[in-house]
């Protein structure tokens, strides 16, 4: 249906379920009759005579939530058996006595795996943005995109190639595509950020850019001829001519001098600034040179704001959830959903790590059974070489691995164990997306352990209405390379900085094709929007988790190299924690 709840409506929810002790069944039969009468308060159906609930809006408040429930149990609709098993309700108030589940009986009898699913970057939905409708289209209606010809080199609009939707064929045919692929690529990473900003301007005259700027974005082409005045344009910043940078729209380019840049208001906020990322650059025209005296990075916007404002928008695709949104909000905010456990550089070559992962295993089998172990790579202490002994290691790791996991049977039988390349694995190809760990490595091992999945690298995870994108790359040492301006070191750390760049790009790898290539027709898989609830930038450096814009940002750190540290997230109150094997 679409409808999602604000945090402190959901947490109500879950508070209600909590208290009256009836079968799980019962209480999600009653959370779907409770949004079909939303729905049906929401189209103002001609029977409700007064709907007490006003706003169109489907982002449902907690106070609307509560009048909800109030005119359920005491107006006019007619109650079943299971709405009066639910509805004592005298009062705007508490509204607690009976709308509930105990939590105990509730967490005995579901099942969490039938809202937990995997989406490899081949399966991942391809929606293009067209700025003239203002819609993101399946790739058939973006076909019908009409272009003209422009002067940019990179930007210029020309027809785009892109891949079939046909499953069967999706995966090869995001690998091979036209030239004019890679012209779209960089088109839809500027105009989904150019739409970002056009619903930002109020945080943009809150940044740095100053009191000067009258919160109008200029194109490269209308500042001919106006030397001498204050400008914020927005594009791309490339490198058209040896030793010097340009700003590239969709239409033409200009010539950037950072002799005067304002290093003072160059704070953390403009994270790092590198070629082929889209900044919004403050300064003035002298002759064909733009004179730069700031940059600031595009404004992030929340997933609420995004999925709110796009309600037509099928992000995630299919996932196959039978439920209403509002019961699987509800089911979520449970504590005893189980938790996903991420691992990083699992160097299964290594008997060290086979035995830390054998005290893994054991310390949650005696504890509590996680909803997933998350595995990403490298998986073999050295990076595989064609022709080497390597594939060797990586099945005689696997066949080690699958020996561990059998030991502790409820593990083996409940868990999820999602495997996502590293870059050091077979056969990346050298871009992203990287396929998943070849079928001749792994299928002994996916025999043995049924609910084993391969996937790509980025991938997706959903559970219930969160969405986990995780990515395995060294993205702090590339991006610290490949930086054209950086902040001042001693404003936020480098970690804050990488986190706020991707979800400020909207884009996983915001860097040059040469330095991170990405397989031209797959672009969309990297993707960041909407934003999503869990960002794992898995990186060999030290774990951290951090919050920006409301995104849970983490890196397990690489847990080989760092003392056997992994992070168990809790899709609960979604948080995350960081913990470590002891030697002994």
């Amino acid at each position: 249906s679409g409808i999602s709840l604000k945090a402190e409506a959901s947490k109500f929810l879950v508070e209600c379920i909590e208290n009256a002790q009836q079968d799980v069944n019962l209480a999600a039969e009653w959370l779907e009759n409770v949004a079909f009468e939303w729905m049906k308060t929401e189209n103002q159906i001609k029977y409700i005579a007064k709907p007490l609930i006003i706003d169109s809006s489907l982002l449902v408040e907690l106070d609307d939530l509560k009048k909800l429930l109030k005119r359920i149990s005491q107006h006019s609709i007619e109650f079943t058996e299971i709405d009066e098993k639910f509805s004592a309700v005298d009062d705007i108030g508490p509204l607690r006595k009976e709308i509930g589940v105990n939590f105990s009986d509730f967490s005995s009898k579901l099942d969490e795996k039938k809202f937990f699913k995997v989406m490899s970057a081949y399966e991942t939905p391809q929606l293009w943005y067209d700025p003239s409708r203002g819609q993101f289209l399946k790739p058939e209606l973006a076909q019908s995109y009409s272009f003209t010809n422009s002067s940019t080199d990179l930007l210029k609009k020309s027809k785009s190639s892109l891949p079939s939707q046909n499953p069967q064929k999706t995966k090869y045919s995001g690998l091979v595509t036209s030239s004019e692929s890679k012209v779209e690529l960089f088109k839809q990473r500027y105009d989904i950020i150019r739409q970002k900003l056009q619903r930002n301007d109020t945080h943009l005259r809150e940044s740095q850019l100053g009191n000067t700027w009258d919160g109008k974005i200029d194109t490269v082409g209308s500042l001919k001829g106006r030397e001498g005045q204050n400008f914020v344009i927005f594009g791309m910043l490339t490198q058209l001519e040896e030793g010097l940078f340009f700003l590239e729209d969709k239409d033409q380019s200009i010539k950037l001098n950072f002799s005067e840049i304002n290093t003072i208001n160059f704070t953390n906020e403009a994270g790092v600034i590198t070629q082929d990322s889209f900044i919004l650059v403050e300064g003035t025209l002298n002759d064909d040179t733009f004179l730069v005296k700031n940059l600031i990075q595009p404004p992030p916007e929340t997933r609420s704001n995004s999925l709110s404002y796009f309600k037509g928008a099928n992000f995630s695709g299919d996932l196959g959830f039978l439920q209403d949104q509002i019961t699987l909000e509800a089911i979520e905010g449970l504590d005893d959903n189980g938790a996903i456990v991420f691992l990083s550089d699992v160097w299964l070559d290594k008997p060290e790590v086979l035995d830390r992962l054998q005290k893994l295993f054991k310390g949650f089998s005696a504890s509590r059974i996680p909803l997933a172990f998350i595995f990403l790579g490298n998986f073999c202490s050295e990076p595989y070489v064609p022709g080497s002994n390597t594939i060797l290691d990586y099945q005689r790791g696997f066949e080690d691995l699958s020996r561990v996991i059998l030991e502790y049977s409820e593990i083996s039988k409940e868990c999820y164990f999602v495997f996502i390349p590293g870059p050091g694995d077979p056969w990346g190809l050298n871009a992203f997306p990287y396929p998943p760990i070849p079928k001749f490595i792994t299928e002994r091992f996916q025999n043995k352990i049924r609910r084993s999945i391969f996937t790509t690298n980025p991938t997706r995870i959903y559970f219930c209405t969160q969405e986990i994108v995780v990515f395995r790359d060294d993205l702090i040492k590339k991006m610290r390379r490949n930086s054209v301006v950086c902040p001042d070191s001693e404003i936020g750390s480098f970690e804050e900085k990488i986190v706020k760049t991707v979800i400020n790009q909207s884009h996983l790898s915001p860097l040059p094709t040469r330095i991170n290539p990405v397989f031209w027709g797959y672009d969309h898989c990297l993707r960041l929007f909407p934003s999503p609830t869990l960002l794992v930038l898995a990186d060999k450096y030290e774990p951290y988790n951090l919050v920006y814009n409301e995104v849970l940002a983490m890196n397990p750190g690489s847990f080989a190299l760092n003392g056997f540290k992994f992070m168990v997230y809790l899709p609960s109150n979604k948080s995350v924690q960081i913990s470590q094997i002891p030697a002994e």
